[in-house]
């Protein structure tokens, strides 16, 4: 099995088992006023290989009766405290934290989230992403801020996009069908630098 990482290094498996690797992220942010910021985080993982053909594939599921009991399962809250972040000349807070509540879904969920501003510009959220096993009674609430967005001072409207994403669906074994749906939540945030 050949793959490849993000800077077209190949990476050859050839046999089933369990390989630890060391993951390189590269991450860049330019504000609108024009700063740029990156960094690079090294993050271990485990690959688990699988002979071709033992992976039963994700089915995507919808239908108007899923749709409406998994839109009535998802909620989004806000928790009134400042959150911090950043540091020296670069500190800043935002305001609220976010709550998205969920519990009881009858359908097993993989989601990335995104950020869509009020042009319709969409910045992902890597520190949102969403697996669960459908059918369980136990309520979730992952709470999260808006602070990796590289939003400037000020109040802004937008919306929080959670989206369907098959590839994550894979982490868990038990997991052969999700919902193939597109929770969306309105969103205001403030974010006030620090000087």
């Amino acid at each position: 099995m050949n793959g490849f990482a993000s800077d077209g290094t190949e990476v050859r498996l050839d046999k089933p088992g369990t390989y630890s690797v060391t993951v390189q992220h590269e991450h860049s942010v330019t504000c609108r006023n024009g700063r740029a910021y990156s960094c690079t985080i090294e993050q271990p993982v485990e690959v688990c290989v699988v002979e071709a053909g033992s992976v039963v594939p994700v089915k995507l599921v919808s239908n108007p009766s899923l749709d409406k009991a998994m839109k009535a399962r998802f909620s989004l809250g806000t928790l009134p405290q400042w959150t911090y972040r950043g540091s020296g000349a670069n500190r800043f807070r935002l305001y609220p934290m976010f709550e998205l509540r969920f519990s009881c879904l009858p359908e097993s969920v993989a989601f990335k989230a995104v950020y869509r501003d009020s042009t319709g510009l969409e910045i992902a959220m890597p520190d949102l992403n969403v697996r669960e096993r459908g059918r369980t009674s136990t309520p979730r609430c992952p709470c999260f801020t808006m602070g990796g967005l590289g939003l400037d001072q000020g109040k802004y409207k937008g919306t929080l996009v959670l989206r369907t994403d098959e590839p994550s669906a894979y982490r868990d074994p038990a997991v052969t069908s999700i919902w193939d749906g597109t929770p969306e939540f309105p969103i205001e945030l403030e974010v006030e630098r620090i000087k």
